[in-house]
């Protein structure tokens, strides 16, 4: 499989592999951190899937947070 993205929450970090919602297994090769990396974050990652089936990190990104403030506008007769 070519790199795909998948976004999740962060349900449990391992040595090597962490896992997102739903169940998901991704693995970690030796350069990717987990380092700052929360339960319950919500990450963007890059990744492919081995030979042997699994899913294999490219690369980690926790989106920056975002606040949204909505303005309401108000029409008068």
């Amino acid at each position: 499989m070519p790199n795909s993205v998948i976004v999740g929450n962060l349900r449990a970090i391992h040595p090597d592999h962490i896992v997102l919602g739903g169940g998901v297994r991704i693995l970690l090769p030796a350069h990717i951190t987990t380092d700052g990396l929360e339960v319950g974050a919500s990450l963007t990652v890059v990744l492919h899937e081995s030979t042997d089936q699994h899913l294999v990190a490219e690369s980690i990104r926790e989106p920056e947070r975002v606040t949204w403030r909505a303005a309401r506008q108000v029409r008068r007769p």
